[in-house]
C-alpha cells in the first residue's frame, strides 16, 4: 500500500500567518502528504482566509478546541496511514521532512510511533513539533488527541504517550520552526494571549496529570497488545 499522511492545521485570525506555513509545507512535503486548515465560520478574518486558501483543502465548521479540530477531521479522513499537526505558527525547513518522520515510525517502530521534529523554541528541552503519528495508534486509542485537552499541554501528553509505548522518535535533524512570539519571532495577537492564559496553562496541566494518574497504564496496555507485546 502506498504511503499515505493528512496533515491537519487549525487556524484563526491568521490568514497571513498560514501563507508562510503553507508556502513552506508545499515547497518541502512529499508527494504522499496532503494537508486540510479548518476555520471557524465566526473567525472575523473568513473571507481573507477564503482567498488565500484558494486551491488549498479546508473546512469552515464551528468554531473548536485545536484538540476539537484534529479529532474532527481524523474522522472525517479516516483512510490515511499517518496524522500530522502543525499550527499556523510554524515554518517547515526541512525538505521530505514527512518522508524521513513516518519512514522512522515505519522501520525503527514497525509500523507503530509518533515522530516529530525540532521546533527551535527550546534551547534546553524539546517537545514535539509537527507531529505525526501513525493511524493504529488512533485506532486503538479512538483519538488523535486526548479529547480533554483544550490547547497546553498536549504536546507533552504526545511525547509522553510515544515514550511509553517505547515508539517515540524525536528527530532533532527535521526543523519545523515555531514561529512564536515567546522567542521574538512574531507580534503579540488574541490567540497568544489565549495560549498563553496561566489558568489555560494549568488546566492543561491537571488534565495530563490526571491522565498520567488514572489513564496512562491503562490506555499504554491497549496499544502494546495491539502491537503484540
Amino acid at each position: 500500500m502506498a504511503k499515505s499522511m493528512l496533515t491537519i492545521c487549525p487556524s484563526r485570525g491568521r490568514p497571513d500567518r498560514i501563507q508562510s506555513m503553507l508556502y513552506s509545507f508545499f515547497k518541502t512535503k512529499s508527494d504522499f502528504t496532503n494537508i486540510l486548515v479548518y476555520v471557524a465560520d465566526d473567525d472575523p478574518k473568513l473571507e481573507e482566509y477564503i482567498k488565500v486558501l484558494n486551491g488549498v483543502p479546508y473546512v469552515i465548521g464551528p468554531r473548536r478546541t485545536i484538540i476539537d479540530v484534529f479529532n474532527y477531521c481524523v474522522k472525517r479522513h479516516p483512510d490515511y496511514q499517518f496524522y500530522s499537526e502543525i499550527n499556523d505558527d510554524h515554518v517547515y525547513r526541512t525538505e521530505h521532512w514527512d518522508d524521513v518522520l513516518t519512514s522512522k515510525i515505519e522501520t525503527d517502530g514497525k509500523g507503530w510511533g509518533i515522530a516529530c521534529g525540532r521546533e527551535l523554541y527550546f534551547k534546553d528541552h524539546f517537545l514535539p513539533s509537527g507531529l505525526v503519528m501513525s493511524r493504529n495508534i488512533i485506532d486503538v486509542l479512538g483519538y488523535f488527541a486526548y479529547p480533554l485537552f483544550q490547547h497546553t499541554w498536549i504536546d507533552v501528553f504526545w511525547s509522553d504517550l510515544g515514550k511509553s509505548i517505547g515508539r517515540y522518535y524525536f528527530c532533532p535533524d527535521v526543523i519545523i520552526e515555531h514561529m512564536h512570539f515567546g522567542v521574538g519571532k512574531a507580534p503579540m495577537d488574541d490567540n497568544y494571549k489565549f495560549s498563553m492564559d496561566q489558568q489555560l496553562w494549568q488546566q492543561g496541566k491537571d488534565i495530563y496529570e490526571t491522565w498520567v494518574r488514572d489513564y496512562r497504564h491503562e490506555d499504554v496496555a491497549k496499544i502494546k497488545t495491539a502491537m503484540g507485546e
